[in-house]
């Protein structure tokens, strides 16, 4: 999956620029397992079983119920495993469920598979079945098929039942509500009213927050491969549209680059970029293990507030506006300043199995820690179609009067840098090594080609 994001607008001036992002993380491992060499080759595969013994540890005893993805209604993408079911199992195929029976801390599991009959694995190969589940993967297989009646019969042991829902991203669980799993679940707990039925995902999460030695070689590869596709986009000759671009990236890590389709930033895109480049510098130093990931995100917001008050973009640092989403203001001034209509998404989150996986601490109380794997990405976006989405009040009027005329200077001017970091017992490492700052990036393009039509 990749995302391109074209904040300019897309004009054909020679001035445009390209934001270039990609979010592939989601494929991490299979990337790294298919461009790496023998020593990014997996995950040990004891490191499961820990990760297994770690959920039993957080539970005590309940029986944990997982379904993993389904299989492809077509033959014309590829099947990835939803990122829970292969943190615990490191199974990739389609069909499966993971049951985890828990007494006293310590686990029991059995991974129910679907086999293909002889003549459909002749074309889609062979899966794994119950006679080989064991040795591949270390857990007792069993059919599919007798999955209901397991359950079943787990419910009438008293055993508390943890889910692990069956989406790609809790972001999206609640609309993703008919998938097998959590059908399956509302099954059970029709049949048994007084079963406590709990969510396990945040478990989970939590411990895949902290990424092992193993995940961190992963990361690093995907990122390396990441980087070189992106120094790749910048040499492109000529670009005149997105799959070009698409098709010197590749696969990739979670990296976003804002270039100049010209190969030289213009006066006010230079403004723009510096003033995100400093953003994210300033996060990067607050980024340490120890350190409140709330005060990473602050200083960024502080350092791009006071550049676009200097610049005229906003009336001050601290001036508000009347937004237009829903918010008390009087209890919630810093989500009423004016400066957040430039600057419309986070500047950090996890990476690993997933596009945005999690990090060990939240983001309001919580502080970095060593095994953390994650983005910085300060963005700035000016354009008069945020001014003209704004509430019709006098506030917003004289914010609009005093401003208008400097956001045509920058229109359609759009910025974001995002890169990977990793924090290891040495402290905080920065792994997408892609030019970055304006000299970096115009020396690079000077390097194209240039195809005369």
């Amino acid at each position: 999956m990749a995302r391109f994001v074209w904040p300019s607008g897309y004009s054909r001036s020679p001035g445009r620029v390209f934001s270039v992002g990609v979010s592939t993380m989601a494929s991490l491992l299979t990337v790294a397992l298919s461009t790496a060499t023998v020593a990014f080759a997996q995950i040990p595969a004891g490191e499961f079983a820990v990760r297994r013994d770690s959920l039993a540890a957080r539970i005590d005893s309940g029986v944990v119920v997982a379904f993993g993805g389904r299989a492809l209604v077509h033959d014309f993408s590829t099947f990835y495993q939803l990122p829970a079911f292969r943190y615990l199992t490191n199974f990739e195929e389609p069909d499966a469920a993971l049951v985890i029976v828990v007494r006293n801390r310590k686990a029991q599991s059995t991974l129910y598979v679907t086999p293909l009959d002889g003549r459909t694995a002749f074309y889609y190969g062979k899966r794994v079945d119950s006679t080989t589940s064991e040795k591949l993967f270390g857990m007792k297989g069993r059919s599919f098929a007798a999955l209901s009646g397991v359950l079943d019969s787990l419910a009438g042991t008293g055993l508390p039942f943890f889910d692990v829902p069956d989406v790609e991203t809790m972001d999206f669980s609640k609309a993703d509500s008919l998938t097998r799993g959590q059908e399956a679940m509302k099954n059970i707990r029709r049949k048994f009213p007084t079963l406590a039925v709990r969510n396990a995902m945040p478990h989970i999460l939590q411990l895949r927050g902290r990424k092992s030695a193993a995940e961190m070689a992963l990361i690093k590869k995907a990122a390396e491969i990441s980087s070189e596709g992106h120094r790749s986009a910048m040499l492109t000759a000529n670009p005149m549209h997105e799959y070009e671009l698409r098709a010197s990236l590749g696969y990739a890590a979670d990296i976003t680059r804002t270039i100049p389709v010209s190969g030289t930033f213009t006066t006010e895109q230079k403004q723009i970029y510096q003033l995100v480049r400093d953003a994210q510098a300033v996060a990067e130093r607050n980024s340490k293990a120890g350190m409140r990931i709330k005060g990473a995100i602050d200083s960024s917001v502080f350092v791009r507030a006071r550049g676009l008050a200097a610049l005229g973009l906003v009336e001050s640092e601290d001036a508000t506006f009347d937004p237009p989403w829903t918010v008390n203001c009087a209890q919630q001034p810093s989500a009423c300043r004016q400066s957040n209509l430039w600057m419309i998404h986070g500047i950090t989150h996890g990476i690993g199995l997933a596009v945005h996986d999690p990090i060990q601490g939240n983001a309001a109380t919580g502080t970095f820690a060593m095994g953390d794997a994650f983005t910085i990405e300060p963005g700035i976006y000016i354009s008069t179609r945020a001014l003209d989405v704004l509430p019709d009040t006098p506030k917003n009027r004289a914010f609009i009067a005093k401003v208008r005329a400097t956001v045509l200077r920058y229109q359609n001017t759009g910025v974001r840098i995002e890169d990977d970091y990793i924090i290891t017992d040495t402290g905080l490492e920065r792994i997408s090594l892609v030019p970055r700052e304006i000299s970096e990036i115009e020396a690079l393009m000077k390097q194209r080609r240039v195809i005369t039509p």
